[in-house]
């Protein structure tokens, strides 16, 4: 079983606007850690189960 997140690329406005302009999975990653909160976690998986859905 896994934990993992779900997340949501359009959670606020900058961070929509700047992963459209994302080149690569590391750019994206980057974007993510730098301008990605709370806010970004749309679904929380725990050994395999739903946990927290926004």
């Amino acid at each position: 079983d896994a934990d993992f997140l779900v997340l949501d690329y359009n959670a606020t406005p900058l961070l929509s606007y700047r992963l459209k302009q994302a080149n690569s999975i590391a750019e994206t990653l980057f974007v993510l850690m730098t301008l990605g909160d709370d806010r970004a976690i749309l679904q929380t998986y725990a050994a395999g189960n739903l946990v927290h859905q926004r």
